[in-house]
């Protein structure tokens, strides 16, 4: 007896109902931190949150 074998190859976009993206945008999220209160971190907070969200709006692939 012969065994048929079907290769299934994986979707490498987003399929949602009949509709398939090829290139979906990925959601993305940052982390910023401080460990005082001291103003030096508070600057350092403002500076991360300025970076990470420069760097993740100037990429196309991610979602704002």
């Amino acid at each position: 007896m012969n065994k048929v074998i079907k290769v299934i190859h994986p979707i490498k976009g987003k399929l949602e109902g009949d509709v398939y993206t090829p290139k979906p945008k990925k959601k993305v999220a940052a982390y910023a931190r401080v460990s005082t209160n001291y103003q030096d971190q508070i600057n350092s907070y403002i500076v991360q949150c300025d970076e990470y969200t420069k760097m993740i709006q100037s990429n196309p692939d991610y979602m704002n």
